[in-house]
């Protein structure tokens, strides 16, 4: 396949799927279509690879078994299409979810909580006297929703209108980074074709 019938290919894609925009529409659909059945290939030919390369290779030519566990585990989850022994595939969630929440368990709290309060804490400047006002703020405000006395009323009054400044600049800063996507889709094509440089 030359670059070029990719590169057009790519292009007219691309327009099909933008096409929504002015409808649902039959180009939009094959486009869709196009797209949800290339990932699944995708993903199945990648989950072959995996279980080709990392799983039953090291079983038989290196004579590791301890890859028959994920295996194992790994046909246990097929149970699920039969109605006789569905209740096989919930020990090999079960495993997946304990290893997967263990494993997220043990770094969280020094990465998410501790090193955050202890980054949190430094005062150097206004800014970082603000953003500790503000936590406070907007921790009191969830602790002392009701019966609230004169200073927590105070703290929780500025940690709402933290929140609302804080949820105001996630919601601007998405909306500027999709027109800066849509931007960017509309200036490739138009590389693409060679209408611009």
């Amino acid at each position: 396949m030359s670059a070029q019938f990719g590169v057009y290919m790519a292009g007219i894609v691309t327009i099909a799927l933008y096409s929504y925009l002015i409808g649902d529409n039959a180009l939009f659909k094959f486009a869709e279509h196009l797209y949800v059945g290339s990932a699944a290939g995708h993903a199945i030919t990648m989950g072959y690879i995996n279980i080709r390369d990392l799983g039953w290779t090291p079983l038989v030519s290196k004579g590791q078994l301890s890859m028959l566990i994920p295996l194992i585990l790994g046909l246990c989850l097929y149970s699920r299409f039969t109605t006789k022994y569905i209740w096989v595939s919930r020990y090999a969630i079960a495993v997946t979810i304990g290893i997967g929440t263990g494993v997220s368990l043990r770094g969280m709290p020094s990465a998410q909580i501790l090193s955050q309060l202890q980054a949190s804490m430094v005062i150097k400047n206004v800014n970082d006297f603000l953003a500790i006002l503000g936590t406070i703020g907007v921790i009191l405000y969830f602790l002392f929703i009701y019966g609230q006395n004169p200073v927590t009323k105070g703290f929780s009054r500025i940690g709402r209108w933290v929140m609302m400044i804080t949820f105001g600049v996630g919601f601007g800063t998405s909306t500027f980074s999709m027109v800066a996507r849509g931007t960017g889709a509309v200036t490739a094509i138009l590389r693409m074709f060679g209408l611009v440089k």
